[in-house]
C-alpha cells in the first residue's frame, strides 16, 4: 500500500511536471504569436500612415487642378480671363509639379489605368508621360513642354513596355486603353 501511495505521489509529481512544461511552452509561443501579431499591425499602421500621407498629398494636387477649372467657368460667364489663365499658367508652369497633379488626377479618374501602366513595369516618369498622352497631348507636345530632345526614346521604352505593335499610335492605344479599362470598372 505504501508502495502504491509512493508511486501515485511519484506519478502526481511527473503529471505536475509535465503539466508545468505544456504551460510554458503554450505560453512562449503565445508570447511569440503576440509579438509577430504586434510586428504585423505596426507595419500595417505605418503602411496607413504613409497612405493617408499619400491621399493627402493627392487630394491638394487634385483641388488645385479642380480650382482652376472653376475658375475657367467662372471666367467664362463673367468673360474675366485674366486670372483664370494666370492660374493655368501657375499650374502649368512647372513641367514636374503638372505631370504630378495630372498622375494625381488619373489616380481618381483611371485608377485602373495607372495600375496596367505601373504592372506594365513603366517608370514613374513613363506614367506621368503616359498621363500627358491621356489628356490628349501628342509626342511632340510633350516634348516641347517637358523641353526634351530626347523625348523619342522615353516614347521608345513606353511602346516596348506596353507591348505595343511596332508603327501602332501611342496617343490611339494610350486612349483606347483608358477607355477599355474605365468600362471594365463600370461593368464590375
Amino acid at each position: 500500500m505504501l508502495q502504491h501511495l509512493i508511486f501515485l505521489q511519484v506519478l502526481s509529481m511527473i503529471i505536475g511536471a509535465m503539466t508545468m512544461l505544456i504551460l510554458q511552452k503554450t505560453y512562449k509561443i503565445k508570447k511569440l504569436n503576440h509579438k509577430k501579431l504586434y510586428t504585423k499591425l505596426a507595419y500595417r499602421l505605418d503602411q496607413m500612415k504613409k497612405e493617408s500621407q499619400r491621399l493627402s498629398s493627392v487630394r491638394h494636387l487634385v483641388n488645385e487642378r479642380l480650382d482652376t477649372v472653376n475658375c475657367f467657368i467662372a471666367a467664362e460667364m463673367s468673360h474675366r480671363y485674366d486670372y483664370a489663365a494666370a492660374m493655368l499658367d501657375k499650374l502649368t508652369k512647372d513641367s514636374d509639379y503638372f505631370m504630378k497633379s495630372t498622375k494625381a488626377s488619373f489616380e481618381i479618374a483611371h485608377p485602373e489605368f495607372l495600375d496596367f501602366l505601373k504592372d506594365s513595369g513603366l517608370s514613374e516618369w513613363e506614367i506621368g508621360c503616359c498621363c500627358l498622352y491621356g489628356i490628349g497631348l501628342n509626342g511632340n507636345e510633350i516634348s516641347t513642354y517637358l523641353n526634351r530632345k530626347s523625348f523619342y526614346n522615353v516614347s521608345c521604352s513606353i511602346r516596348k513596355k506596353l507591348k505595343m505593335e511596332t508603327g501602332s499610335n501611342i496617343n490611339t492605344f494610350i486612349k483606347q486603353k483608358m477607355l477599355e479599362l474605365d468600362n471594365s470598372e463600370v461593368s464590375h
